[in-house]
């Protein structure tokens, strides 16, 4: 759920835009009502406050995007409950990061550029360094490109991985219209790394052989 207050009213409505993710803006409203629909897209275009944008508006790439990379890390967080508790947390954070990075774009898509909204900032890119270097104190020296497939959550990590990439490329394509931070093109660069690091310590823990590619069938 992206969080936006947008008037000046004092109540709150909740309203889902698109799939799987909302936008909740202030306005005057007797109450706080959650809806699944409110018909309002029917004409294939999406209005929060006063902007109007079509739904193929490149914004709507890359929310897109990024939020079916959030429900990927959902399918892979899935994998490790009762076990891989390190993973399953890092897999949290990384969730709830595609959230601000949402938040970000959203905002950045309707001129909210500065609302209160959640932003990526470079704190969040040393969250992430910080945590490929502990991996890379544990999981053996790299020394080739790696076949994805050691596990099956690994290979899963691997999607995201590839996923975070072409929102990299879709973020780079956007900045050109839109004021997209550097901290922003930071993290994602620097989250693909992660989820490569990620999908290794994976294997280790697993005990799994990391094939490299042979280049010949």
């Amino acid at each position: 759920m992206l969080i936006f207050k947008i008037s000046k009213d004092d109540k709150t409505k909740t309203r889902p835009v698109g799939a799987g993710f909302c936008f909740v803006y202030k306005e005057r409203y007797n109450g706080c009502m959650t809806k699944f629909y409110t018909k309002k897209g029917d004409d294939g275009c999406v209005v929060i406050g006063e902007k109007k944008l079509p739904k193929d508006d490149m914004v709507f790439d890359l929310l897109g995007e990024l939020d079916y990379i959030n429900s990927f890390l959902g399918l892979c967080r899935a994998e490790t409950k009762n076990k891989m508790e390190d993973i399953s947390k890092l897999l949290k954070k990384t969730q709830e990061l595609m959230f601000i990075a949402q938040a970000e774009i959203a905002g950045v898509g309707f001129g909210l550029d500065g609302s209160k909204s959640p932003k990526i900032t470079a704190s969040h890119t040393e969250f992430l360094e910080k945590e490929i270097e502990k991996i890379d104190g544990k999981v053996p020296e790299i020394l080739h490109f790696i076949i994805p497939g050691a596990t099956e959550l690994s290979a899963r990590i691997d999607v995201v991985r590839a996923g975070i990439r072409k929102i990299e490329r879709l973020a780079v394509l956007f900045s050109k219209e839109k004021n997209i931070s550097p901290e922003f093109l930071m993290f994602i660069n620097r989250l693909s790394s992660f989820l490569f690091a990620l999908a290794r310590y994976v294997n280790y823990l697993s005990g799994a052989v990391e094939e490299k590619p042979e280049y010949k069938i």
